[in-house]
């Protein structure tokens, strides 16, 4: 797109450039540009950041990646790019970056809602902290977590809106039995014992 709204604006005030020199250069930046958006979770599958905080790390990868081709073009005493189109591929760089998170994150969101994605989470512990982390979940829906229920330390709590799924002893056996890819300790009172246990297993 650059490269075209180049050639149709201002191709009279600059030396010709070839599609091919165009394309040689573009591939020397691809590379770099993957990295750097890898670099900054923007291909994060799990990713489910705030569309300020996706605009900032979108534009902090594509001037950084200009930069790298600004260093190239200096250090090849390539002189034949100019200021335009080196402008019109950091915008149209950002536009097409941006459209294509939104893309994914709606294609993420919906397979949230199928549990597509979605990391089944017991929290180790039950009061105040793992009530506030189990509504901090069920207020974003699009997470990618999701609170199975708690495990307590040796027996079950007289009340609780939240699943009870056993006992410390027993995580090996609960891990399995409720496919739980991540367990989070809320009791800060656990034993030394139980939370060397629970490292371990974990």
């Amino acid at each position: 797109s650059a490269y075209i709204w180049r050639s149709n604006l201002e191709s009279y005030l600059f030396s010709d450039i070839g599609f091919r020199e165009y394309l040689r250069y573009a591939f020397y930046l691809l590379p770099v540009w993957l990295l750097l958006m890898v670099s900054n979770g923007l291909y994060t599958i799990r990713s489910t950041s705030g569309l300020f905080h996706q605009v900032y790390r979108i534009l902090i990868v594509s001037s950084t990646a200009i930069l790298f081709l600004v260093v190239i073009i200096f250090m090849t005493q390539s002189f034949f790019f100019s200021r335009l189109i080196l402008v019109s591929t950091w915008v149209f760089a950002v536009i097409y970056i941006f459209l294509g998170r939104l893309v994914l994150q709606s294609i993420q969101k919906y397979l949230l809602k199928y549990d597509v994605g979605v990391r089944r989470v017991a929290l180790i512990g039950h009061g105040a902290i793992s009530d506030e982390i189990t509504g901090k979940f069920q207020d974003n829906q699009y997470s990618g977590y999701k609170i199975i229920g708690f495990i307590n330390g040796s027996s079950k709590p007289l009340s609780s809106d939240t699943k009870y799924l056993g006992t410390i002893e027993n995580i090996a056996l609960l891990i399995k039995k409720y496919k739980l890819d991540e367990v989070i300790l809320t009791d800060s009172d656990s034993s030394k014992k139980s939370m060397a246990d629970v490292i371990r297993i974990c």
